[in-house]
This record gives structure tokens, C-alpha cells and sequence, in this order.
């Protein structure tokens, strides 16, 4: 044998995708999907609504996260001087301020949940007019 092992084919790349990685984590996103398409209850009922306005969903999950950043930014004590850290390419975001992974959790099911209603309001106004620049949102 030449050292590697019948596991070896878990040590994947995820930056660059290898295919091995690609086959592990679409593989069994598309067989749930074929399994789970057709079935029809509340739950899918209401997450089919976010798939109705992806990039609206997209576009204000993605201000409000970042102005939920800013404030708790501010709130946690930090100044407009510690805005930008040259460690880390982003503005409100310096190197020792992060939260353990169940807040971001209940942080990103706060969001989602929150935006329901938003994404359901805009997919009925979308539906309801025609002006040109709503089939791109």
C-alpha cells in the first residue's frame, strides 16, 4: 500500500473546491431535494416563500445584518476610531470582536424568521404589478 487510507478521500479542499468536496456536499443536497420536492405542509409552504424573492431577501438580510454589526459595534463599547483595523479588511470588525457560534445561530433564525413576513408582502407586490424592474428582485 502506498500510505493512504481507505478514509483518505474525506481530506478535501473546500478553497479551491476539490471534487471530492463537491461530490460530499451537493451529492446529498440534491438527493434531499429530489426527496423532499414534492411534499407539501406548512413547513414548505412557508420556506417556499424566500425562494420566491431570493435576491430581495438577499439585499435587505444583507443591510439589516450589517446595521444589526454597526450597532452592536457601538453598544459593545468600541469608537469610530477602532472602526477600521488594518488586520482585518473589513470596517466594524476588528480582530478580537466575534460571538461563539449560538448566537450567530440564533442571530441568522432571528433573521430569517423576522423576514418572512417582509418576503411575503414583497412576493404579493410582485405578483400584483408589472413595472419592468420587479422580475429582477
Amino acid at each position: 500500500m502506498d500510505g493512504k487510507s481507505g478514509l483518505s478521500f474525506l481530506n478535501t479542499n473546500k478553497y479551491p473546491p476539490s471534487l471530492d468536496f463537491l461530490i460530499m456536499t451537493l451529492g446529498p443536497a440534491l438527493l434531499l431535494l429530489a426527496f423532499i420536492e414534492k411534499k407539501q405542509n406548512r413547513f414548505t409552504q412557508r420556506v417556499v416563500v424566500y425562494g420566491k424573492v431570493p435576491f430581495f431577501y438577499f439585499v435587505v438580510h444583507f443591510f439589516i445584518l450589517h446595521l444589526l454589526l454597526v450597532m452592536i459595534f457601538f453598544a459593545s463599547g468600541h469608537s469610530i476610531a477602532e472602526a477600521a483595523d488594518p488586520r482585518v479588511p473589513f470596517l466594524f470588525r476588528p480582530a478580537n470582536f466575534e460571538y461563539g457560534l449560538k448566537v450567530v445561530y440564533l442571530i441568522w433564525l432571528s433573521l430569517v424568521c423576522a423576514l418572512y413576513f417582509p418576503c411575503r408582502w414583497f412576493h404579493k407586490y410582485k405578483t400584483t404589478h408589472n413595472q419592468w424592474w420587479l422580475k429582477y428582485l
